[in-house]
């Protein structure tokens, strides 16, 4: 999927600089507004994939394990100290 987001970002910059050259508002470009379109559902997607795979760790990482600890680390603290650093 990222290579045709990648693919569909630079169909996109085409449209808006042609349009441009043309003196046209990219309101006004159909064209632009269709691919724009298109741009954002494959935003959406990479978003609801992200979303679903942070979700089904951190489910596996409860199912699978009693105690879920987390922990707040200052690493400029922890310089300080010798026996840490």
């Amino acid at each position: 999927i990222k290579g045709r987001l990648a693919k569909a970002q630079r169909i996109l910059s085409r449209r808006a600089r042609r349009a441009k050259q043309e003196h046209r508002p990219l309101r006004t470009s159909k064209n632009y507004q269709k691919q724009r379109l298109l741009v954002a559902k494959l935003y959406a997607q990479v978003f609801e994939r992200r979303r679903d795979f942070l979700h089904n760790v951190s489910t596996t990482l409860i199912k699978n394990h009693d105690f879920v600890a987390a922990e707040e680390l200052r690493s400029k603290n922890m310089l300080k100290n010798h026996a840490l650093a």
